[in-house]
């Protein structure tokens, strides 16, 4: 076997991705929430970055965008718009939001929340699909059975 520029380096046993997070469900911390335009200045939303805090990912984040819809008329959203409100107040709410401090809720409240996320992988994204508030007694060794 002739010696390529990286010597006994085996990079064929690397992942594609080291970014990447297998499909599956993780307990994470909320480490960051912020709102913005994209790149493309198109759009404004709203970035919840996770941090995976146990098992062999700990460290690695999972981030997930809802876009903030920004309506002619506020009082007259269009369907799309409020569809958008409707991805926000799902993610609210499943962060442990009460429906009456939806709209006062700001990030320092909800930075360090401990939840379980469950992601999917499509099309090169990792998916956030389900974000789960857990109480401080909750481990890994109960995370996939449904009567811990």
């Amino acid at each position: 076997m002739s010696e390529g520029m990286f010597g006994d380096l085996d990079l064929e046993q690397a992942q594609d991705d080291p970014f990447a997070v297998p499909d599956n469900s993780y307990i994470c911390y909320l480490t960051d929430l912020k709102s913005g335009p994209t790149k493309a200045g198109d759009k404004v939303g709203l970035t919840l970055e996770f941090t995976i805090d146990e098992g062999e990912h700990k460290g690695k984040t999972v981030t997930e965008w809802k876009q903030i819809p920004k309506p002619a008329d506020p009082k007259n959203p269009s369907p799309e718009d409020l569809k958008a409100m409707s991805f926000i107040k799902q993610r609210m709410l499943s962060l442990g939001v009460p429906r009456d401090r939806i709209n006062t809720t700001n990030p320092s409240d909800l930075i360090g929340t401990k939840v379980v996320i469950s992601v999917k992988n499509k099309g090169g994204y990792t998916n956030v699909k389900d974000v789960t508030v857990v109480d401080p007694e909750f481990s890994a060794d109960n995370i996939n059975d449904p009567f811990a």
